[in-house]
């Protein structure tokens, strides 16, 4: 945990963390920190996100207590591919469109200014951690089938070890494009025809129009009131939001701090895995981005969504939920001395690094199989999920959370803190329970849909009973995945509490990578 008196960046690596304090210190608010460590993060990170994926984010503008929901959702080619090469499953990406959109609305400084160290950070290098090292590794037949990827992350012929530097030189050039003619240089200049190129050669059809005509989305969040707090939350595209605000509607209904905390009662675990169970009753909506782009349209599915999920749940439901689409992902959430508050996720949507294709030094997103159906020309929906919560008409928690088990992490950790009253802190080490196992064979998920990931240290005494009604409960992921590794979603998280005094920001950051929230 992290604390500051002014303001503060939280990020899953150090790197990042860095360089959105650095934009601070030069006069940047937090829009301007936020995209220079969303793009950081793209650099360090073992291919779990990338600068040509998608991210969604909110935006709270403290002058005008204003919030907003800023979105690069993926966008399928206005042809369709037939074939089955990686290049049929890459669609337009939306994450440069969406943080140079934030730039030119809400940032303090040119974007030019925010993105430049990045790119100098990208043409230097970083040493690798571990985690990137084993990433490489575990990967290396897959990094191994491009003329880049065997450049880039190998070394006489041996993928590149712990303490190793790793250059972008080409990642480097397609952010100094961005730095010098904005999105539009990305998505009509060089980078596009190298993104074209790439996907053609692999059976594609993405072309320069649908770059050229890729624009970004500013929506307003979802509103909804639980207790005393009022929470915003993703909207549009991105229906994570809209499933943490059921489930915790239909919580509700059963008191579950009278319960006992999920981790410690067997009677709480089950209610909450009951709910999760009868999310899948209301997939028809939630898959409907008319539904979320309508605040009101919103609120009113989610009241009565919530009301059909209880009798579910008192009726005993069983089935199993929908697991959120995608696996690697990252968070960043930021605060500055002016009070603006940004808290938002990004990410590949894919295993590491997608099926290895790679434009301009970035790894495409290659995910057209997750949403099937889509139609050509369309965004793709999204399970991002961000939330900033107001208490007394000021914001006092800022969370964005990642992971196949974000859906569930996001709302216990919530329910936490609304529910029981516990601090954000508290909340987010208390042991979870996620969603389902999964390994990962040649760069294809494989899912069990029958069981949960659970939190090894939940006892037997809760356990068992929950096992006895009939819901499978997995405590240690199968390999292989890194040690100590348990799904269960991963928050990040800043609490805003001006009564602490000096220390009144505290950051969360996920407990299985490197992450560090910092400030001054």
């Amino acid at each position: 945990m992290g604390t500051a008196a002014t303001a503060m960046v939280a990020t899953s690596h150090a790197l990042p963390t860095q360089m959105g304090l650095g934009v601070l210190s030069r006069g940047g608010n937090a829009v301007d920190a936020y995209v220079a460590a969303v793009l950081t993060d793209d650099l360090v990170l073992p291919g779990v996100t990338s600068t040509a994926g998608l991210t969604g984010f909110l935006v709270y503008v403290a002058s005008t207590k204003s919030v907003y929901y800023v979105q690069g959702p993926l966008k399928a080619p206005a042809v369709a591919a037939g074939g089955s090469g990686a290049g049929a499953q890459v669609m337009v990406p939306g994450e440069v469109a969406a943080l140079a959109l934030a730039s030119q609305r809400y940032g303090a400084l040119p974007l030019g200014d925010v993105v430049a160290p990045v790119a100098q950070l990208a043409e230097q290098g970083f040493a690798l951690d571990r985690l990137y090292a084993d990433s490489i590794a575990a990967n290396a037949s897959l990094l191994s089938q491009s003329a880049y990827g065997h450049a880039t992350f190998f070394a006489n012929g041996q993928p590149l070890a712990e303490g190793a530097t790793l250059a972008q030189p080409d990642v480097a050039a397609t952010l100094s494009d961005i730095a010098s003619g904005g999105a539009a240089a990305f998505y009509q200049g060089t980078w596009a025809s190298q993104f074209v190129a790439a996907v053609a050669g692999a059976g594609g059809t993405a072309s320069l129009a649908d770059l050229a005509g890729y624009q970004a989305l500013l929506e307003a969040p979802i509103v909804f009131q639980h207790h005393a707090a009022t929470l915003f939350t993703s909207s549009g595209y991105s229906n994570g939001g809209a499933r943490l605000l059921l489930a915790l509607q239909t919580l509700d209904d059963a008191s579950p701090a009278e319960l006992g905390r999920y981790d410690q009662s067997p009677d709480a675990l089950e209610l909450l895995l009951r709910v999760q169970a009868a999310e899948s009753s209301q997939e028809s909506w939630l898959e409907d981005p008319t539904a979320l782009a309508n605040p009101d349209t919103a609120y009113a599915d989610i009241v009565s969504g919530a009301q059909a999920m209880w009798s579910m749940v008192q009726a005993g439901a069983a089935a199993a939920p929908t697991p959120a689409a995608g696996t690697h992902s990252s968070a960043v959430v930021v605060v500055d001395a002016a009070g603006n508050v940004v808290a938002g996720t990004h990410t590949i949507e894919t295993t590491n690094w997608g099926l290895g294709l790679f434009a301009g030094g970035l790894p495409l997103s290659t995910s057209a199989s997750l949403h099937p159906g889509i139609a050509a020309g369309s965004f793709a929906m999204d399970p991002l999920s961000s939330e900033i919560a107001f208490v007394g008409g000021q914001p006092s928690l800022a969370m964005s959370t990642y992971g196949t088990g974000l859906h569930p992490g996001d709302v216990q950790v919530m329910s936490y803190v609304l529910d029981y009253g516990l601090d954000a802190e508290d909340a987010v080490l208390e042991p979870r329970v996620g969603y389902y196992a999964v390994t990962t064979q040649n760069g294809v998920d494989s899912v069990d849909l029958s069981t949960h990931m659970l939190d090894e240290r939940v006892p037997a005494s809760v356990v068992c009973p929950v096992r006895a009604a009939g819901f499978g409960l997995q405590q240690s992921e199968p390999p292989p995945i890194l040690p100590g590794f348990i799904d269960t979603g991963f928050p990040t998280v800043v609490t805003l509490s001006p009564s602490a005094g000096p220390t009144h920001l505290q950051g969360m950051t996920p407990e299985w990578m490197s992450g560090v929230a910092s400030g001054y």
